[in-house]
């Protein structure tokens, strides 16, 4: 074989490794619970939209959640009670877990961290 045809079979084996890492990262995904479409986990997104508002009001407050903080920390952290634990642990089974939780659990999910966020808020126009 040539120069010409082993540089080819080496681009064409590259681009064959290529395709087979990109369907299987697709296939990955196609089975994450968040990433299917008929998956009710789809409708665990108001938990993750509060839980980005509430790190949003933090940096503004000038209280970002560190980078390597888990949620337990940022709870301890936090003001809050009971309520705000348990929403946090709503959103670690939306984010990490293998079944979604219950609608009406992840809808007072929202409701809590958006409180929090809130609060958050308002002690910064203080």
């Amino acid at each position: 074989m040539d120069r010409f045809g082993r540089n080819l079979a080496l681009v064409l084996a590259a681009v064959g490794m290529l395709g087979a890492a990109t369907t299987w990262l697709l296939r990955r995904r196609s089975r994450s619970p968040v990433g299917r479409r008929d998956d009710p986990a789809r409708t665990a997104s108001p938990v993750i939209a509060a839980f980005a508002r509430l790190e949003a009001a933090l940096e503004r407050a000038g209280l970002p959640r560190r980078p390597a903080e888990s949620l337990s920390e940022l709870v301890r952290r936090l003001p809050g009670d009971q309520r705000l634990t348990e929403a946090l642990v709503v959103l670690e089974q939306v984010c990490y877990g293998p079944r979604s939780p219950e609608v009406g659990a992840v809808h007072d999910a929202a409701a809590t961290i958006d409180d929090l966020a809130a609060r958050v808020l308002a002690d910064q126009l203080r």
